[in-house]
């Protein structure tokens, strides 16, 4: 199990998304709990890539490349997490402001709220203010986020 984690891991820091769907799906169907890939591999491969970044040892394509392996890896991680069994009646509504494109920091914090239990609607990127409104008076969210950057 470490070393298919460690590989996932190394496939998300080094950029490598059809290595990293490869893993989150071999790891899976080993019975790997979606949580633990997240927790072990995932998160600790964008995490190690950000540190890069920070001590410009990675250029932005190198953390554009990374970040794309943890969408893709994500991608199939993320249902599983959401239909997991820890349930929260507490819910959240969270998207990116209109004008901003930027999503990493957003699907990073959904993934980790939705493995936790919580109930979150994900309104998207470049959401116009009315949109926030809107989900709030008809959702009623116990919490609302929004990424700007």
């Amino acid at each position: 199990m470490a070393d298919i984690l460690q590989d996932l891991k190394k496939a998300v820091l080094e950029g490598d998304d059809e290595q990293a769907l490869k893993l989150v799906q071999s790891a899976l169907q080993q019975g790997i709990q979606p949580a633990a890939l997240v927790n072990q591999a995932i998160m600790p491969g964008i995490q190690e890539a950000g540190g890069l970044w920070k001590k410009n040892i990675y250029f932005q394509s190198d953390v554009i490349m990374s970040a794309e392996a943890f969408r893709v890896a994500m991608e199939v991680v993320e249902p599983l997490l959401a239909a997991g069994e820890v349930v929260s009646s507490k819910k959240i509504a969270i998207g990116t402001v209109a004008g901003d494109m930027h999503n990493l920091g957003k699907i990073i914090v959904i993934a980790m709220l939705r493995g936790a239990g919580f109930n979150v609607t994900d309104l998207g990127e470049d959401v116009p203010v009315n949109t926030f409104i809107d989900t709030v008076k008809k959702k009623k969210p116990d919490i609302l986020d929004w990424v700007a950057i």
